[in-house]
């Protein structure tokens, strides 16, 4: 199932309580205008004092010279100078804190994304594991940041990919070392609360992407993963702290996203195939 799917199933499941709408919204909402700094500076000025932003320099000469150059650096597969390189980058993803541009946020993943598509060498590597994977892995793990930041980072963190997509046909293969971070929220010890849950939500759709490109290939691990999800499908009752449309959603998209996990022509995946194609001609029927 492609990522604009799976989203359209997530959306689908979510219709009625607040918690549902905030994280719908944040999914799949949002486009990047460039805004005059007034305007930024403004909506800086009335960030609340509890709002925790990442402080990372601006780079040395100003960062549209070094986005340039760093961005330069990411199409050429080549790192010609580190010091901006990654100077730049890390101020780019301390960005994603800024209050100003919290709305902003789904739009930035997606610029993310376009920007790494078909680039392969050290830039393209350097940039994913020893910038992006750390640093969003801080982000999300802190929880003094807030639940939106966390969530986007989360989103972020689940599309890193260790082969991006070509035009050639090559299909992207997912960065194995960041699953182990989205497991974690999927630990059933983790209480229910509209935090927990929403990066439950982002963990979900980042372990449906990496079964599909290709994170999950050790056998053992995907077995683990498998068990974590159907605990997650088959838990009957809301725990403390859960709304039961909320409930609703997760144990559904943890069954859609166990489904993405089953081998490739095995039983339940063929049934699974055979669903989905009556369910497409009882649409277009109707």
């Amino acid at each position: 199932m492609e990522q604009a799917s799976m989203t359209a199933v997530v959306s689908r499941f979510l219709v009625r309580s607040h918690f549902t709408y905030r994280v719908a919204s944040w999914a799949v909402a949002g486009t990047l205008t460039i805004c005059a700094s007034g305007a930024l500076a403004q909506e800086a000025a009335k960030r609340p004092a509890n709002w925790k932003e990442m402080q990372v320099a601006e780079p040395q000469g100003g960062y549209r010279a070094a986005k340039a150059q760093a961005e330069a650096m990411v199409r050429s597969g080549s790192v010609a100078d580190q010091q901006t390189f990654d100077a730049y980058w890390k101020w780019h993803f301390a960005q994603l804190t800024r209050y100003e541009l919290r709305n902003k946020l789904p739009a930035i993943r997606s610029l993310f994304k376009q920007k790494l598509k078909d680039r392969q060498g050290a830039a393209q590597a350097r940039l994913v594991k020893e910038i992006a994977l750390p640093m969003l892995t801080e982000i999300v793990e802190d929880a003094g940041y807030d639940t939106i930041v966390r969530y986007n980072a989360l989103l972020m963190l689940g599309d890193l990919n260790q082969t991006e997509p070509n035009a050639r046909g090559q299909g992207a293969v997912a960065l194995a070392e960041a699953l182990p971070t989205l497991l974690k929220f999927l630990d059933p010890k983790l209480p229910a609360n509209d935090t927990n849950d929403t990066l439950r939500v982002a963990a979900l759709i980042g372990v449906q992407g990496h079964a599909e490109r290709g994170g999950v290939r050790d056998a053992q691990r995907r077995q683990q993963v498998q068990k974590l999800l159907q605990q997650i499908a088959d838990e009957t009752n809301p725990p403390a702290g859960r709304q039961p449309e909320v409930h609703e959603w997760i144990t559904n998209l943890a069954k859609v996203v166990a489904k993405s996990m089953q081998p490739a022509g095995s039983v339940a995946s063929g049934r699974s195939a055979r669903m989905e194609r009556r369910g497409t001609r009882s649409s277009n029927e109707r």
